[in-house]
């Protein structure tokens, strides 16, 4: 899989007299299990780096969750100044009482066309002066400038040239005149009024822009917190994690089905995280047409808000009379008729997709946009390359990839279809001015022409799909497969082509094999004796991944042991001199890892410690017990619609907070272990005065660390429950959460509990639910104690104490004797003497 990395490249310049750094970023990667399987041989690569140079575990984040971590390793700062605190984060509106879950990372914002170029780097002059249409102005004059300009050309051309009477010249050129102005119209038509563009909400100088102000080169590939993606000409970025697919969500998929069980609903039904499963249905000629989702239509929506809120203004102003008035209301309800009607048919693009199943023959010839690929039974077909048009001048090129996971007459004569879509990304061979995933811009493209065609999204292998049961183990060991292997193409390419004295590349194989298949080695799991559909053992059922085939219950090491080959790879070129002398190796994680066997809702806990209280809830119920008897399954309790990370996406979500008597509530949960004080003064129907806030969190988090499991032998439920003002410094300090859980082992917030839900299953139970789901490992909220990372280096260091995430940038700064910035929180580790 990894040919080029044996490849000689000793042959080809080296322009540069510094020393090369190349820093290898495994997410997931876990101290203790790394430790132990180089005991036992599994990784003999890394325990050689191990004895030449240093091995030690890495202090992670708090919390340790991937986009704090990596956003506090990029700027040696802690999450309360880099605003990065959790993959969810709350928005307070002052319209709702109730805050809501968004995703954490990059937010949207709505700018006039002129304004692009204050939010987007890199956009050329014809760009700029292309958004600068859709300004009316502008567009009048320039569809003015045009058409003269079009109609003088053609006049001279055709009396001069062509020889033409003055009347034909005349006449031609009028015709040329028309045709410019109603091109122009066109065009400057399809600029809508307010256009979106990504705000990367990591705050903090990321060490690549002070290496690359320092004139060193820096080349980062898959780099998290990196989107969109900005930097200076010293540099080359790829983004990684926090990148959207083509809907702008974290990971869209679908699953299409004839499953009888399914509801036929348009808009699909909703998984937990975010799935939409639609059913389709056969023509009499056996072909199923369908459609795959794509981004919102912004280009047609703008336009109605833009109007509705301009009507709005104008109604709102003082001095109108009856009649001005009510002429206003029925033009302000005709624009919002028109645009509720074409909400109903569905707010984002779409393409034709057509199925033809062949049920005896166990496959399906699926045509996108024109393509049409025949895909076997668990099989994966190759990419589609898929064009979203907004309107006559505005698209997005997207790519995708289909898996045909049922097509077959079953033993009851039924013939199963079903298809799942991964989530469709930007096409990396031409993404829009708006949304940069790589800089300079022409780099995602330079890379998909030497490597192929791949996924931009951030996060790219598919666990939310099997962790909600719609794919199998062996469609998920293919995406981990699939992903290493064009990642480590990349990887190759950067190896050979040199131009960088600091290569940053990050792989997420092994924290998506974590997630999911930690069932198969923890015996304590709930899940550990599952068994498969024939009777045996889940965990030894084998699956085919890397090139050889293997127990799901070696899932872990296997891909652990990719991670070993592509260390021991580089050390061979390394030693080799192929990066010149004194080239330096660093191998780090962002975390580790901790069995995921009992969900954990903070809100139930916090219901029953009585800081939450429930709409219906009765003063006069004087214990827990009361309350279960009187609320438990009652129509009483009103949680409102389970929110899925789908909803996310969309800003106008209503939350899952709705349940919440906000005047008797002191405290909720949202996030993967955060608590939040409803705090007077900032949460829109504050309760808990700003003197009492102190006393406030200290309560809640010294219940947290004394309460134990009582249906199972008093585990202890949190190892530490931390103040947020205790443990953060800088700007976010709220960011981060009031309270940040830090688990003990077996635990985490249940997935409800971080969408701000409310599980009644919970109740009673102080809000703990077993964990019945395949996603079994996890690191988000338990304490950083217990889920260390790995950092190795192939030169000796001296280390006092573990290092830390804040000590990574420093040192690769420190190799270059670059000055860090005197607001990193991080210093440089120092070579042995």
């Amino acid at each position: 899989m990894l040919g080029g990395f044996t490849r000689d490249s000793a042959g080809q310049s080296n322009a540069s007299s510094k020393p090369k750094t190349i820093l290898l970023g495994f997410d997931g990667v876990d101290a203790e299990l790394t430790a132990q399987w180089m005991a036992e041989g599994h990784l003999p690569n890394l325990k050689k780096l191990s004895e030449q140079g240093t091995f030690a575990p890495l202090v992670t984040a708090n919390p340790a969750q991937s986009p704090v971590s990596w956003a506090v390793l990029e700027t040696a700062s802690n999450p309360g100044k880099t605003n990065i605190g959790d993959f969810v984060r709350r928005q307070i509106s002052p319209s709702s009482d109730a805050p809501m879950p968004a995703l954490q990372g990059v937010s949207k914002k709505y700018v006039a066309p002129e304004e692009v170029g204050k939010y987007v780097q890199g956009l050329s002059k014809a760009e700029l002066f292309v958004f600068s249409l859709g300004v009316p102005a502008n567009a009048t004059k320039w569809t003015a400038i045009f058409a003269i300009v079009s109609l003088l050309v053609a006049f001279v051309l055709f009396r001069f040239v062509f020889r033409l009477g003055k009347v034909g010249a005349l006449v031609v050129a009028l015709l040329f005149g028309g045709a410019a102005a109603a091109a122009m119209v066109v065009l400057t038509g399809s600029i809508p009024p307010r256009v979106p563009v990504p705000v990367n909400e990591r705050q903090g100088k990321p060490f690549w822009d002070v290496l690359g102000e320092a004139g060193v080169r820096f080349t980062g590939l898959q780099v998290p917190a990196a989107f969109p993606a900005y930097a200076n000409e010293n540099v080359k970025l790829l983004g990684g994690l926090f990148v959207p697919d083509v809907q702008g969500g974290p990971g869209s998929w679908a699953i299409y089905t004839n499953d009888e069980w399914e509801y036929a609903k348009a808009e699909g039904n909703s998984t937990e995280t975010g799935g939409k499963v639609f059913k389709v249905y056969e023509e009499k000629d056996g072909t199923i047409r369908t459609k795959l989702n794509g981004p919102e239509n912004f280009a047609v929506e703008q336009p109605f808000k833009v109007e509705l809120e301009a009507l709005d203004k104008k109604l709102a102003e003082q001095g109108m009379n009856e009649a001005s008035k009510a002429k206003l209301e029925e033009q302000r309800r005709a624009v919002n008729s028109e645009y509720q009607a074409w909400k109903k048919t569905g707010n984002r693009v779409q393409v034709d997709m057509t199925i033809k199943p062949d049920y005896a023959g166990k496959s399906a010839a699926i045509t996108i946009d024109g393509q049409t690929q025949t895909v076997a039974m668990g099989g994966w077909s190759d990419w589609f390359h898929i064009t979203y048009k907004l309107n006559r001048i505005l698209k997005l090129k997207a790519v995708g990839r289909i898996h045909v996971a049922q097509c077959m007459i079953d033993k009851n004569e039924n013939r199963r279809l079903e298809l799942f879509v991964p989530p469709i990304s930007i096409s990396p061979e031409w993404q829009p001015p708006i949304l940069p995933i790589s800089w300079p811009r022409e780099f995602a493209a330079q890379i998909a022409e030497d490597c192929g065609t791949y996924d931009t999204i951030g996060w790219a292998c598919w666990t939310n799909a099997l962790k909600d049961g719609k794919i199998s183990e062996q469609a998920f060991m293919d995406s981990l497969d699939f992903t290493l292997k064009w990642r480590t193409k990349q990887l190759e390419r950067e190896l050979k082509n040199k131009d960088w004295e600091v290569l940053f590349h990050v792989e997420s194989v092994t924290d998506r094999a974590g997630h999911l298949l930690y069932r198969f080695i923890d015996p304590k799991h709930p899940q550990y004796d599952t068994k498969a559909d024939d009777g045996s053992l889940l965990r030894d059922q084998l699956v085919k991944a890397y090139g050889r085939t293997f127990p799901l219950k070696d899932g872990i090491v296997e891909t652990f042991k990719e991670m070993d080959r592509i260390v021991g790879e580089i050390m061979t070129r390394i030693e080799k001199g192929e990066f010149g002398p004194d080239a330096r190796l660093v191998v780090v994680s962002d975390h580790g890892f901790e069995p995921f066997r009992y969900g954990v809702n903070l809100n139930v806990w916090l219901w029953e410690e009585g800081y939450l209280v429930v709409n219906g809830q009765k003063e006069t119920w004087s214990n827990r017990a009361e309350m279960l008897t009187k609320l438990a399954g009652s129509a009483d309790l009103k949680t409102g619609d389970k929110v899925d990370v789908g909803d996310l996406i969309d800003a106008d979500t209503g939350g899952n907070l709705a349940y919440v008597d906000w005047k008797r509530t002191k405290a909720y949960a949202m996030g993967l272990g955060k608590i939040y004080i409803n705090k007077k003064g900032r949460e829109t129907a504050g309760s808990v005065a700003a003197a009492d806030f102190d006393t406030t969190v200290d309560e809640i988090c010294a219940r947290l660390e004394s309460s134990l499991d009582e249906q199972r032998g008093q585990a202890k439920i949190a190892m530490r429950a931390y103040a947020g003002r205790k443990i953060y410094n800088g700007p976010y300090l709220e960011e981060p959460g009031d309270i940040v859980l830090g688990f003990d082992v077996g635990y985490r917030s249940s997935w409800q509990s971080t969408l701000g839900g409310f599980e009644q299953e919970a109740m009673g139970k102080q809000g703990i639910i077993v964990n019945d789901q395949p996603w079994t490992g996890d690191h988000c909220g338990v304490d950083p104690s217990l889920v260390k990372g790995i950092f190795f280096s192939n030169k000796k260091m001296a280390l006092d104490a573990e290092p830390s995430l804040l000590n990574i940038a420093p040192t690769i700064c420190s190799f270059y004797g670059v000055a860090t910035p005197a607001e990193w929180d991080g210093t440089p580790l120092k070579l042995a003497q």
